[in-house]
């Protein structure tokens, strides 16, 4: 069975095969993009008929949400954890840093779901507008947090440099799916 495989994560298998506790995500500030090659960082992207090079940064991870059918529900009843926040300030260094390096012209951040803390999101956007990063971003997030009573919020994102969002949308029923 691939779960004797030492750090294999699978249904009740975590805790008793090696598989680490999280760490405290900003215990490492700023990653060292140093020895990266720019194909690795980089990815050329399309938005409406224009190509742009982007990369991928995060500033949380984990999940708030508990679906039967993901990983993450796993991980935080194994491992007993929840959403994880990088500081901002080390956030945006990264990215600046990836910015200059590889001269790239946007950032999505692949967190499960960006918009779901108000108070992280809104620290990033007050922070990211304040630093001048220069380049638009965009993010993961549900279509509940697209919505009339978040709409201060989302201007808030827009001005400072949010132009594009990758929604997920699930659904119960499996013949439907």
């Amino acid at each position: 069975s691939p779960l004797t495989i030492k750090g294999i994560l699978g249904k009740n298998a975590a805790s008793q095969n090696g598989v680490s506790k999280p760490f405290d995500i900003n215990e490492i500030q700023v990653l060292n993009y140093s020895f990266f090659n720019r194909k690795s960082i980089v990815t050329s992207r399309k938005f409406g008929s224009v190509r742009k090079n982007i990369a991928f940064s995060w500033s949380s991870r984990g999940c708030s949400f508990s679906c039967a059918y993901c990983s993450n529900n796993e991980l935080k009843q194994t491992l007993k954890y929840g959403v994880r926040y990088r500081n901002i300030d080390f956030l945006l260094e990264e990215i600046n840093e990836i910015k200059e390096r590889y001269n790239c012209e946007g950032i999505f951040l692949s967190d499960e779901n960006f918009l779901f803390n108000k108070k992280h999101y809104c620290q990033f956007a007050e922070k990211y507008l304040h630093n001048k990063v220069g380049i638009p971003f965009g993010f993961l997030t549900r279509p509940e947090h697209i919505c009339h009573k978040n709409i201060e919020y989302l201007k808030q994102l827009r001005k400072s440099g949010w132009t594009w969002v990758s929604i997920g949308i699930e659904i119960g029923n499996q013949e439907k799916r």
